[in-house]
């Protein structure tokens, strides 16, 4: 209620990206592309010539669409794709589970570091994929979970 005291503390989390020359691909479903946006924002921002993938699985809302838009416009080197689930008519390009297209998407895994955030069982398939399929080393991937 009004003037009540709100106690907070935090954030506590390490989740970010580390200062390096490697490519960065990033890989979120749902509400996990929420701290890509700001991570990906800085990172180019201060790395703009950094090679810099988003691959979003989404049901029907393409979350932050517009500012990944801007950013693909400011810097060629930024791609992002989406990759809805559900009904999306308009839409045009990849289609269903972000784990269906990964072999596809990543043509090696030199030099490359590895953003995970979404659901626990999307986080899990993408890392044993990338480990057991692709020949990532556990030291590329990075993940946040919830």
């Amino acid at each position: 209620k009004k003037d009540d005291f709100l106690e907070l503390t935090g954030p506590y989390g390490k989740y970010q990206v580390n200062k390096t020359e490697n490519k960065l691909l990033f890989i979120a479903a749902g509400t996990g592309v929420a701290p890509f946006r700001g991570m990906i924002m800085d990172y180019l921002a201060e790395n703009p010539k950094a090679r810099v993938t988003l691959v979003f699985g989404f049901r029907n809302d393409f979350y932050f669409i517009e500012d990944f838009k801007v950013l693909e416009d400011k810097y060629p080197n930024f791609e992002v794709m989406g990759c809805p689930t559900g009904e999306s008519k308009d839409w045009r390009g990849l289609r269903g589970r972000v784990t269906e297209h990964l072999v596809e998407l990543i043509r090696d895994n030199i030099g490359q570091e590895v953003y995970i955030c979404g659901p626990k069982q999307m986080v899990e398939d993408v890392k044993s994929i990338l480990l057991e399929k692709m020949n990532f080393q556990k030291s590329q991937i990075r993940i946040e979970e919830w």
